[in-house]
């Protein structure tokens, strides 16, 4: 167990010695969510059923990438792509982890990293404000 892991209050007990971590690059298409959920649902399966826990998604493959869009392409959490990640997730037995548009309460728009489980969501990180880039 490392050191980090003890520092943040993280139960040591219930933490496994080792696990596989799979990484996927894929294309996705601007607009296409359901098109761009299917392709990566088809590779979380695949990699889930060959040991991997947890897997990292490519920063906004749902929506697709295209920064002028930014504002349109903009979800909340819980929202489609969060309720779909959730439930590959619980049904895979996994963690996944990508990066989305997300739009706030207030509606300001971040870069954010989404991280859900089988349980549903661990985390929603902002690492930039949209009009940042």
């Amino acid at each position: 167990m490392t050191a980090s892991a003890r520092l943040r209050g993280v139960d040591t007990e219930s933490i496994v010695d080792t696990f596989d971590i799979a990484v996927v690059q894929t294309g996705s298409r601007i607009g296409a969510w359901q098109q761009n959920i299917d392709a990566v649902r088809a590779e979380v399966q695949s990699l889930a059923a060959g040991g991997s826990k947890l897997i990292v998604l490519p920063e906004l493959f749902a929506s697709g990438y295209d920064l002028d869009s930014i504002e349109t392409m903009a979800e909340s959490v819980p929202g489609r792509t969060s309720t779909a990640l959730g439930a590959l997730a619980a049904e895979t037995d996994t963690v996944l982890v990508t990066a989305i548009a997300f739009r706030d309460a207030d509606g300001v728009v971040f870069d954010s990293s989404l991280v859900v489980g089988p349980g549903g969501l661990i985390a929603l990180g902002h690492k930039r404000r949209a009009d940042c880039w």
